[in-house]
């Protein structure tokens, strides 16, 4: 660890070669895609290579500090995808028509018109990067009712534009 903390690249190789298979295996089963979960392999390395000086061993062991960075960066590569894709649905004079005071303040807008579940689900989802599953897994919620909750707020924030 002090070699890692020191900016030892050998010790960074270690690390690599140690957990990076493993790694790998997680990010493909959140993304599905094996190019993909490479590419993010490789910007949660440079992530861990450039935040090693914070890890802490009283709060968490290096493989769940490093699984943590690993399943952030695929749910917001997740995200970021799934936000490209509702904005690919817009024609194009929509997207040219949406000021730009409105895109720096999406989320106090999707505060101010959403409310309850739909805007729980929506603050999870594309703001704190959870999949439906989880958010029916950890909140004991059926995976329906995640998926129409979000389904429904979309279209408020549709209507509301």
């Amino acid at each position: 660890m002090l070699s890692l903390k020191s900016g030892s690249s050998k010790a960074f190789d270690e690390l690599y070669e140690r957990f990076a298979p493993k790694l790998l295996s997680v990010i493909f089963h959140i993304i599905h895609d094996q190019d993909q979960a490479q590419d993010l392999l490789q910007d949660s390395f440079i992530k861990i290579w450039r935040n090693i000086h914070r890890y802490d061993s009283a709060k968490a062991g290096l493989y769940t500090w490093m699984l943590t960075i690993v399943r952030n960066t695929a749910f917001r590569y997740l995200t970021r995808k799934q936000l490209d894709a509702c904005i690919d649905e817009l024609p194009a004079e929509t997207l040219v028509t949406i000021p730009a005071y409105q895109i720096i303040g999406v989320r106090s807008w999707v505060n101010s018109v959403l409310k309850g579940n739909e805007l729980n689900v929506i603050n999870l989802v594309y703001f704190q990067g959870y999949t439906f599953q989880e958010i029916s897994d950890d909140f004991d919620v059926p995976l329906g009712s995640v998926k129409t909750y979000v389904r429904r707020a979309l279209q408020r924030l549709r209507n509301n534009r």
